[in-house]
């Protein structure tokens, strides 16, 4: 197994084993396998950083509307309408995080099961 610059070894998942397997045993499939290899890396690194700025600004149009069509926000407790505030929009980047991340995996699965269906693994 191959190590890392800090001397530890990479993590295996059930995807990265899949298609390691099939790309050893289907060298003339290289070019539709790639594609998928591709697809995996890229789910197996997404941080959920984009759906979590898309939760953020979410939020703070709700904040935004609720502030002005709802008159919410008030002079007298702007100490607490900005923490409450704050405390949204944290609660909601962690969220979003969160679904980012589990919608990659997911996706992930779903590939892995896609690549299965394509070529039977024994």
């Amino acid at each position: 197994m191959a190590t890392v610059m800090n001397g530890s070894t990479p993590r295996r998942s059930a995807s990265s084993e899949t298609l390691s397997y099939l790309w050893e045993r289907l060298p003339d499939e290289h070019d539709s396998l790639r594609a998928y290899v591709d697809r995996a890396k890229s789910y197996r690194k997404d941080c959920g950083c984009a759906m979590g700025a898309i939760f953020v600004i979410a939020t703070l149009a709700i904040l935004v509307f609720y502030g002005f069509v709802f008159h919410g926000f008030s002079i007298q407790h702007w100490l607490t309408d900005a923490l409450w505030a704050a405390g949204s929009l944290l609660g909601s980047a962690m969220l979003g995080k969160l679904a980012g991340i589990g919608l990659a995996r997911i996706r992930l699965v779903l590939l892995v099961r896609e690549v299965r269906n394509r070529y039977p693994v024994g």
